[in-house]
């Protein structure tokens, strides 16, 4: 038979606890328990470890507080009697323990890849559901554009390139003088260099006066290239130049592209 040391540092007392050893391994660990105070009270240690532990788990609990409560309670000098004669049904009752830790650890872990694959379908639920709105307001706004440019009342006035500025550069206004609304259709105009925005202005000819009536800042994130323009003041003419990022208070006619007369 080992001494007291041998058996405390050889790793057997825990599995001797949990039931886990063969037989005769069982027994003569049963044996240096009734022989060694220091055995028996190395046992008592790893069962009140184990009971503790036990209870201190719920199916809530975080994996890694498992390891921080056998720690903590491992360090502590408290010992709980116990009888020196380990009996089977003890034995059975600690390897139940065990076998439920490693149910919850299961059951922890279903959960928590259960609860991340959920959280995943929300996110693709709400984007999906974005993409469908976004959708059907392109649609809506499609539908206005549509039914505005075909009403018998609108102007629709041609704006040429200005061939000293600019080659095969072309758009349209579509207007109505009534509701002071304009559809603009920038499609013949190229991207603006970066830092540079159009700028679109009504003019009176009579003498020569030009208003701004809207600065176009988001002409590279529309496909159409059509733009809303509201409170159009009385107008002869239209046109388009190219403008400083914010717009200009007057336009820079070196820079203009496009013109047409209402």
């Amino acid at each position: 038979m080992k001494d007291a040391n041998e058996y405390i540092e050889s790793g057997q007392l825990e599995l001797f606890v949990y039931g886990v050893l063969p037989e005769n391994e069982m027994q003569e660990i049963a044996a240096a328990v009734s022989k060694y105070p220091s055995v028996q009270a190395e046992v008592e240690r790893i069962e009140k470890v184990a009971l503790q532990l036990s209870r201190a788990v719920s199916p809530g609990s975080k994996p890694e507080n498992f390891v921080q409560i056998y720690q903590g309670l491992r360090d502590q000098d408290t010992v709980v009697s116990v009888s020196k004669k380990q009996n089977w049904s003890s034995l059975l009752a600690w390897a139940a323990v065990a076998a439920l830790l490693v149910g919850i650890f299961w059951m922890f872990q279903q959960k928590s890849t259960l609860t991340n694959e959920l959280e995943q379908a929300a996110l693709e639920k709400q984007e999906i559901e974005n993409r469908l709105l976004e959708a059907k307001n392109d649609l809506q706004g499609q539908a206005e554009i549509l039914a505005f440019i075909r009403n018998n009342n609108i102007d629709v006035i041609d704006l040429p390139a200005n061939e000293d500025v600019i080659e095969n550069a072309y758009a349209k206004v579509f207007y109505d003088e009534e509701s002071q609304v304009a559809y603009l259709d920038l499609q013949g105009l190229p991207e603006p260099p970066e830092g540079m925005v159009y700028q679109a202005w009504s003019l009176l000819m009579d003498p020569l006066t030009p208003s701004s009536i809207g600065v176009i800042e988001n002409f590279e994130n529309s496909d159409s290239k059509i733009f809303e323009i509201k409170n159009i003041p009385t107008s002869e003419a239209f046109g388009i130049t190219l403008e400083p990022a914010g717009g200009s208070e007057t336009p820079t006619l070196s820079n203009l592209y496009v013109l047409g007369t209402v």
